[in-house]
């Protein structure tokens, strides 16, 4: 249970105990997820996360019968439940596609520092074998975590059998050069929202992207790389492994005040609405 925060949970809409959370996923094999963060009360970027599940869902061949009226309504009911306005949510898809439970998690927000010198990540070998879909990979999950653990690197990237870069372990990565943007085809990663939102920043402030495979053998050549996720938001990298980079690129400066921005202009139009 050390994986749930809060005093409630929901199942199917119902308010349940924490302390039940350890019986019914016991009895509920959990199959899809997400993780939405929740700002001043406002799940962020709601309707991108609610139709990523729908697509995993049919990827799957799975059929839940809900509205996004009523998951937005059922994430405003956590938290309401549990006096959280700001933290994390993960919502999870029952094997058999009728269960839908909620609850909030432990999360991490980089600090100050982090932004602004970045962190300390690492390779790892390792493929996803369906990267479009966001499920459970628990003996994966378990061996990075060993793996973070006694590195005490933030994150690793993760490099497939072809020597290229594909995305991390809980994010997606971007490398900087020339003042373009570089990153995995959407085809080899599971394409997190935040990494939709970024594709976005980088079109509104005219910097070049380019999908295309990064190996693990070209990365001294750029300048600059971040992660992006539900929790780091866009984060600067120091280093992989012995490779340091800039974390004071103007180009990846420009595409956090971008995301900042995005944020504040939909958390600001979702209040409006209330």
């Amino acid at each position: 249970m050390s994986e749930v925060t809060g005093n409630y949970f929901l199942v199917n809409g119902s308010v349940e105990p924490v302390k039940n959370f350890e019986t019914i996923s016991r009895v509920i094999k959990f199959e899809v997820y997400e993780v939405i963060r929740i700002i001043n009360g406002i799940p962020l970027f709601c309707e991108d996360h609610f139709n990523r599940i729908m697509n995993s869902l049919q990827f799957l061949n799975k059929n839940i019968s809900i509205d996004f009226q009523h998951f937005e309504e059922q994430i405003k009911l956590l938290s309401d439940e549990n006096n959280f306005q700001n933290g994390n949510v993960k919502i999870i898809i029952g094997e058999q596609a009728k269960n839908l439970v909620m609850h909030f998690i432990p999360h991490y927000y980089p600090t100050e520092n982090e932004y602004l010198q970045g962190v300390k990540t690492g390779f790892y070998h390792a493929e996803r074998i369906n990267p479009n879909v966001k499920a459970h990979l628990t003996e994966l999950r378990k061996n990075v975590n060993t793996y973070l653990n006694e590195t005490g690197y933030f994150e690793v990237f993760y490099v497939d059998r072809n020597g290229i870069i594909t995305e991390g372990s809980r994010s997606n990565v971007f490398f900087i050069r020339n003042g373009a943007a570089y990153t995995c085809p959407p085809e080899k990663v599971l394409l997190g929202i935040t990494r939709q939102k970024v594709v976005e920043c980088l079109k509104n402030r005219n910097i070049p992207l380019i999908e295309t495979p990064v190996s693990k053998d070209e990365v001294a050549s750029f300048e600059s790389v971040f992660l992006t996720g539900t929790s780091p938001k866009i984060l600067p990298v120091s280093s992989i492994d012995e490779l340091k980079f800039s974390c004071t690129n103007e180009t990846m400066q420009a595409v956090m005040n971008e995301y900042d921005q995005m944020i504040d202009r939909y958390t600001q139009s979702k209040l409006t609405l209330r």
